[in-house]
Formats: structure tokens, sequence, C-alpha cells
């Protein structure tokens, strides 16, 4: 939306001209089964961060966020993925003590993240700027709950306390007590991991490739 309204605005583009349309999930990332919380008994979380290993994905107020988080919490663990570096590179941004619950992938390919996911529940997205925020789809129809900024892209996508926790960006303290209160209160985690799971459901392919046919 922010786009079309640059582009209305500034480029002078006629409104009734202008529309915005999603990237769309492939079937194999729709109906998923709904995993339980996973070890809700034993406390145990899983955090999936999807995403390069770089500053506009905000990785200097989430990775002290994560830090924080691991520090207080020993059952929880962390999944960076897809971070396209080597994985001294983010290791070395976690405390000595905390990295043997930190998982780093620098590349997999796109069918293999449904099973990455697994025993996972909360999905950290802390951009600066993003344009529309795929993974962030991807992960909610895995059944994981987002902590996200409040970037443009995802502010499209999601409602703060409905399917995520919506945080200012650039507020490291913001992410860390999203991040406390999911892990903290179980019973909130899974009312906003389902919300996001259902606003998933309407993003396939066929559903938006009909949608922009009618356009």
């Amino acid at each position: 939306q922010q786009d079309l309204k640059y582009a209305v605005k500034t480029l002078g583009v006629s409104l009734d001209r202008a529309y915005v349309t999603s990237n769309g999930l492939t079937e194999d990332f729709l109906n998923l089964p709904m995993e339980p919380l996973a070890n809700a008994a034993d406390d145990s979380i899983g955090i999936a961060q999807i995403g390069t290993y770089i500053p506009r994905k905000g990785i200097q107020y989430g990775i002290p966020a994560l830090n924080a988080v691991l520090s207080r919490h020993p059952k929880v663990t962390v999944s960076l993925l897809g971070t396209g570096c080597p994985v001294g590179q983010v290791l070395a941004d976690i405390s000595p003590t905390l990295r043997n619950r930190v998982r780093v992938i620098p590349h997999f390919k796109h069918e293999q993240l449904p099973n990455l996911l697994k025993k996972h529940q909360i999905k950290l997205f802390t951009p600066l700027s993003e344009g529309f925020g795929k993974a962030l789809v991807e992960a909610m129809a895995c059944g994981l709950a987002p902590v996200t900024t409040a970037a443009s892209g995802p502010l499209d996508i999601v409602r703060h306390e409905h399917d995520a926790i919506v945080v200012p960006m650039r507020n490291q303290e913001a992410i860390e007590q999203a991040l406390e209160h999911l892990i903290t209160d179980t019973a909130y985690l899974d009312k906003i991991r389902y919300q996001a799971y259902v606003t998933a459901q309407n993003y396939g392919c066929k559903l938006l490739a009909k949608q922009r046919l009618d356009l």
C-alpha cells in the first residue's frame, strides 16, 4: 500500500488504475497439519528467523533480543535459516554460552522449509524495509506466531495481537518483550499461531492468480 501511495502521489499514476497484489504460496504450503504446541510441558519453544543476515533485515536489533531471551530461558532454541553467509559470522554475534542452542543454515531448498520449521512456534521478522515478506507468510502457514516490525510489507499482511505481535522498527526492547510474552503465555502463543495459520491460507497461488486475471 505504501508503494501504491508513492506511485499515485509522486509518479502520477491514476488511483483508479493502481492495485496491490500479493505474492502467493505454493500448494505444498497450504493446509498443512496444525501441530500442537510442542513440548509445552517442559517449556521448550523454538524461534525461527528466515532470511539473509544483513542490516536491512534488522539483525542488529533482533540478535541482541534473542541473546537476552536465550539467556533467561534455557529451553528456548533458535534457528536462523537462509542467512546466506558463513555459520561463523552469525555465531560470532551469539553469546558463547548460548551457541549450542542456535542452529544456522546458510542455504536450503525452498521445499525443505516446512520440515525445517517443525518444532518451532515463533517466527521472528525484524526488517527495516520490506516490500512484501513472503517468508513471513510461509512461516505463518507452518503454524508459527510472528513477531514482526511495522514495516510496510508486513503491515499489509498481519494485524497486531490478532495474528502477530507488531513492534516498532529499530527497537530491541520491544522485540525482546514480544518474544517474552509469547514464551511465557502459551495460551496466547497458541491463539496467535492459529490466527496466523488461518490468515496464511488466503495467500494460495491459485487464488491470487485468479485475482490478477480478474484485474
